[in-house]
C-alpha cells in the first residue's frame, strides 16, 4: 500500500529534488496536516519546464511512492550562457502604482510585439489587495490586446522562497476553444517590487501555454 501523502516527508522529498543535476533549489509547501501543496523548482534552464515537472512525479513515485499532480508543480528557469531562454511574446514594459485617500491604483503596461496594451485595477489600498489588483490589471491589459486576445483569469498569484531566492507564482485559467479551460502556471524571480514579479508571472503562464 503506497504511503499517504499526509504521512510525507518533505524535507526528504525536497533533498530528493535538489539532488537532480537540472535543479538549484527546491521547496515543498505542505498544509497544517501534511498534504504536499505546492512543488517549487529553480532550474538551470536546459530542460523544459515540461520535462522537470515529469522528473518530480518520477522522483516523488520512484522514491516515496507518491503520485503529485503536475499542476502544484511550477518551475522557475535561470538560463545559462549556453542556453536558449523560454521565447515569450508578452513582456512588462511597466507597472505603477497610485494612491488617492484610501484607494490604490495598479496601472500595466504590456508590450506585445509593436504593440502597446495597458490596464488599469483599483480598489482598496490594503496590503493584501495588492496581489489582487495587480492580476486585475494584468489580465484587462491581456484583454486589450488588439488581435486574439487571451480569455485570462487568474486563480492564484503569491510570492514564495525558494532555497535564497524569492519567487512569484502565478495560477492562470485560460479559455481556449469551445470554450475548454486550460490550467497554466508561470513564475518570475523577484528583483526588487513583488508586485512586477507577479505581473511577469501572470505574462509566463499566458506565454507558456501559447508558446507550446
Amino acid at each position: 500500500m503506497l504511503p499517504s501523502v499526509e504521512q510525507t516527508d518533505a524535507e526528504t522529498l525536497e533533498r530528493e529534488l535538489t539532488s537532480l543535476p537540472e535543479v538549484r533549489a527546491a521547496r515543498v509547501v505542505t498544509t497544517p496536516n501534511g498534504r504536499i501543496s505546492e512543488i517549487h523548482i529553480v532550474s538551470e534552464g536546459v530542460k523544459s519546464p515540461k520535462q522537470l515537472v515529469r522528473d518530480v512525479q518520477t522522483v516523488a513515485q520512484a522514491k516515496l511512492g507518491l503520485q503529485i499532480d503536475h499542476r502544484i508543480v511550477s518551475v522557475v528557469q535561470f538560463p545559462t550562457d549556453s542556453t536558449k531562454p523560454t521565447t515569450q511574446r508578452l513582456a512588462l514594459s511597466s507597472l505603477s502604482w497610485s494612491t488617492e485617500g484610501t484607494k490604490a491604483t495598479c496601472r500595466v503596461r504590456i508590450e506585445v510585439g509593436d504593440e502597446t496594451v495597458i490596464g488599469e485595477s483599483s480598489g482598496p489600498a490594503t496590503s493584501v489587495g495588492r496581489a489582487r489588483l495587480t492580476a486585475e490589471a494584468t489580465t484587462k491589459a491581456l484583454a486589450a490586446i488588439a488581435k486574439d486576445p487571451p480569455v485570462v483569469d487568474v486563480a492564484d498569484v503569491r510570492v514564495v522562497d525558494v532555497g535564497a531566492q524569492r519567487v512569484a507564482v502565478a495560477v492562470a485559467i485560460l479559455l481556449v476553444r469551445d470554450n475548454d479551460e486550460v490550467v497554466a502556471t508561470g513564475s518570475a524571480p523577484v528583483r526588487g517590487d513583488d508586485s512586477e514579479a507577479m505581473a511577469r508571472a501572470i505574462l509566463d503562464a499566458v506565454a507558456r501555454h501559447y508558446g507550446s
